[in-house]
């Protein structure tokens, strides 16, 4: 193989790295446990950080006008990625609506 087709091949690899690391994450949010999920994160958190694949966290936050708001940043916080905004379309919080 050229060197040309080594890098590409290694960039596809690390594409599909960042795959596994995220249905692994998955499975991390199904755990019963705190202890748990934060064990399969130290994990997947040494292998991202061997092979260099960033860490994006997804922070969703409510805000005083039932917008849900949803944040993504890296681990070191200082950049944050796009925000998007949800409004909720219906306040389902009466419980005698359901009666």
């Amino acid at each position: 193989m050229s060197k040309k087709e080594d890098d590409l091949e290694a960039a596809e690899m690390l594409v599909a790295l960042g795959e596994v690391l995220n249905i692994a994450a998955g499975v991390a949010e199904l755990q019963s446990t705190d202890e748990s999920r934060a064990e399969i994160y130290e994990v997947l958190d040494a292998v991202a950080a061997y092979y260099g694949v960033e860490r994006i966290e997804t922070v969703i936050d409510l805000d005083g006008d039932s917008n849900i708001v949803v944040r993504y940043a890296n681990d070191d916080d200082s950049e944050e990625k796009k925000e998007f905004y949800i409004k909720l379309a219906v306040d389902n919080t009466d419980p005698k609506k359901f009666h």
